[in-house]
């Protein structure tokens, strides 16, 4: 079983992600993608999959990625302020797992992350989602740049 998450854990990874705030607004910045991405089908808000209007038959799909960043949106946010209080009161309490919990949920929402379209040109040039090889990260950087003013944090090819 993986480590539980406590407060000091998540002191560690809050000051290992940068940060994002409103006064990058207008600039240009650059933050390391952590991992390969998340590979999801995109659904309505029904709940009914999309079809692809590029790839006939298939899926509309979308890969998530997260930066190592926090957003300081996201924390003066109640809602985000809550888990992260709720962390520490089940922390406090003895409850581990349950604090565990409501940490792991407080540090998905401090972190930031995009999604691109599998169409998208890193994906249709034969790179593909998931794939482990040491220095992937560095293929998808080159491809993909943060603009902080939109709230998604849309890319757009280098």
């Amino acid at each position: 079983m993986a480590r539980l998450i406590n407060k000091a854990s998540v002191v560690s990874i809050m000051n290992k992600r940068g940060r994002l705030d409103e006064s990058l607004v207008g600039k240009k910045v650059q933050f390391t993608v952590q991992g390969n991405g998340t590979r999801i089908d995109v659904k309505t808000k029904e709940g009914q999959l999309v079809q692809s209007v590029v790839e006939q038959g298939t899926v509309f799909q979308k890969v998530i990625f997260n930066l190592q960043a926090n957003s300081s949106i996201a924390a003066k946010s109640d809602a985000v302020r809550k888990l992260a209080a709720a962390g520490l009161a089940a922390e406090m309490a003895g409850n581990a797992e349950e604090a565990h919990k409501h940490f792991t949920a407080y540090l998905n929402a401090m972190q930031v992350s995009f999604s691109v379209p599998t169409t998208s040109p890193p994906f249709s040039v034969g790179r593909s989602c998931g794939h482990r090889g040491k220095g992937r990260q560095s293929h998808y950087r080159e491809w993909f740049s943060v603009d902080y003013r939109s709230y998604h944090y849309p890319c757009s090819s280098a």
